[in-house]
């Protein structure tokens, strides 16, 4: 709905706006009154206020690849009151000339503009799927700066998401990685193979045999469909872009605590890998639904429960 509305304004009046602003002037007379009026106003930073907390210290969320934060609307309301949530919009939804060329850039880039609102810790962070890799590397720059970082929070992010992960293994923790990941990847195969009814083996097979046959066979029946194809020009680059700059990412081992969301129709079957790099306590919950569906109801009712949990168990 955000990107369709983003896209008719832009076939209206030739002005793309960043999504935030759908968060800053949330009726449609602020936001005509903004266009006709003043043109898109300038935001003064990444960072969104999606829920104004009162005294509590706050949790700022990291964007996914896409840039925007309009996903975590419902985390947001589903935080106690007391709770500040600040999403962190990638700043180039702004101006692409803004854009950092590198993970540790960005990080360091949010953190400026984090300790603008909020100048020392404790600090809370989190991300969801590419802007887990961002929080990580925000809470390593942080803590070496000496503020203190209870806890990561990591939404539905695997290690291999950022294809240069090995390097920060070596060699036993790789082994224990790959026998790991193997263990969870087929065990989880087996027992769905085992559940399943021969009719759905039968179907399966038939789509097997008709991949390899025919040409075309999986764009035309059920494949995948490129949902960037749609988006407005800002968000395709930004998209572009994080991609790229993940796959230079060199993660680094860390020495504190990560909460880990695993989306339950999407993770059960693979292994995350972030007890591999991370010396404090990995703590997982499962949350019904898929990749995105974790961070909307009814799943994320419990994903703020366990939060405000694990932060009262850290911070008291």
């Amino acid at each position: 709905m955000a990107v369709e509305t983003i896209t008719r304004i832009r076939a209206e009046t030739g002005i793309e706006i960043p999504p935030a602003l759908l968060f800053e002037l949330p009726t449609i007379h602020e936001l005509a009154s903004a266009i006709q009026n003043y043109g898109v106003p300038e935001l003064s930073s990444s960072l969104v206020a999606i829920r104004a907390g009162r005294g509590a210290v706050p949790f700022f969320c990291v964007h996914g690849v896409g840039g925007h934060v309009l996903r975590f609307f419902d985390l947001g309301q589903a935080l106690p009151e007391a709770r500040s949530f600040i999403g962190i919009e990638s700043s180039g939804l702004r101006d692409l000339a803004l854009l950092p060329a590198s993970v540790e850039a960005l990080a360091a880039r949010y953190i400026e503009e984090i300790r603008s609102f909020h100048p020392h810790g404790p600090y809370l962070l989190g991300g969801h799927s590419f802007g887990g890799f961002i929080a990580y590397e925000m809470a390593q720059q942080l803590r070496k700066a000496g503020e203190r970082v209870p806890m990561v929070v990591i939404f539905d992010t695997r290690i291999t998401q950022g294809p240069r992960f090995w390097r920060a293994l070596g060699p036993p923790a790789a082994l224990r990685y790959a026998g790991r990941y193997l263990a969870v990847r087929w065990g989880q195969r087996f027992r769905a193979y085992a559940r399943e009814p021969l009719t759905g083996k039968l179907v399966r097979a038939k789509t097997a045999v008709g991949k390899r046959l025919f040409p075309g066979w999986e764009a035309e029946y059920g494949g995948k469909v490129d949902a960037q194809t749609e988006l407005p020009q800002n968000l395709k680059a930004v998209y572009e872009h994080n991609n790229t700059v993940l796959g230079k990412y060199h993660i680094k081992r860390y020495a504190g605590d990560l909460l880990l969301f695993k989306s339950e129709e999407q993770g059960e079957a693979k292994y995350y890998g972030w007890e591999e790099l991370v010396d404090g306590r990995v703590e997982t919950h499962y949350i019904p639904g898929k990749h995105v569906e974790i961070l909307q109801p009814p799943g994320v009712s419990l994903v703020a429960e366990k939060i405000e949990q694990a932060i009262r168990a850290r911070m008291g």
